[in-house]
């Protein structure tokens, strides 16, 4: 992807295909769309792979070596079970939807996540519910929705959150996307060469960038 002769030679076997997605380390669904897209561009991504030569460098060496069927299996095998990963992801990270909406998108990822098949399937379901069960709060607000929802019936006294703030949960996250964006529009406002701002207009400013980005 960095070498222009390879990148030709890429689009040439490819007829034009767009280049492989990079994953990002600390994107998950990121590592699952460049699964998909090898996937199901396997065989073309084969064929340019061993048109190189394994003496230009040692990564070309290494990914002729990865050519295996068991590598085609497995990338087979995510695409059957977790290619709902990435949007799942997108759409959680959604600014402005509501708490109902939120829950009831985790809890369908979480139920298909808990019917994949085999040790792996296993495994991984395994983890989310570890994770879930150390993370309280997120069962405080599956409970919470069922009873503003009326799906199920919980007991007031089963809920931590007080019955005056329910309503204040319409639109809680349920992810930290929102916060994390928060930091980025909070050091665009107190930037090094702003000395003077006023109390009421960073309150203005802050609104302002929250409601357009």
């Amino acid at each position: 992807m960095k070498a222009p002769s390879r990148v030709a030679e890429y689009k040439r076997i490819t007829n034009n295909l767009p280049l492989p997605p990079r994953p990002v380390l600390t994107r998950w669904g990121t590592w699952i769309s460049a699964a998909l897209f090898y996937c199901e561009h396997y065989s073309k991504i084969k064929e340019v792979l061993q048109s190189l030569n394994p003496e230009d460098a040692k990564c070309i060496k290494d990914s002729q070596n990865s050519l295996s069927d068991q590598l085609l299996i497995d990338l087979i095998f995510i695409r059957s079970n977790y290619s709902m990963l990435p949007a799942t992801i997108v759409k959680l990270e959604t600014r402005g939807m509501k708490l109902s909406e939120s829950i009831s998108t985790f809890l369908k990822f979480k139920s298909d996540i808990e019917s994949v098949p085999g040790k792996i399937g296993d495994a991984v379901a395994s983890k989310l519910n570890n994770v879930l069960t150390k993370n309280t709060a997120f069962g405080e607000l599956v409970k919470l929705v069922a009873v503003l929802n009326k799906t199920e019936s919980v007991e007031q006294n089963e809920i931590l959150i007080s019955p005056k703030h329910w309503d204040k949960f319409t639109y809680a996250p349920i992810t930290s996307v929102d916060v994390e964006r928060s930091f980025s529009m909070y050091n665009n406002v107190l930037q090094d060469k702003r000395e003077s701002f006023t109390p009421e207009n960073i309150e203005k400013v802050v609104v302002v960038y929250c409601n357009t980005t």
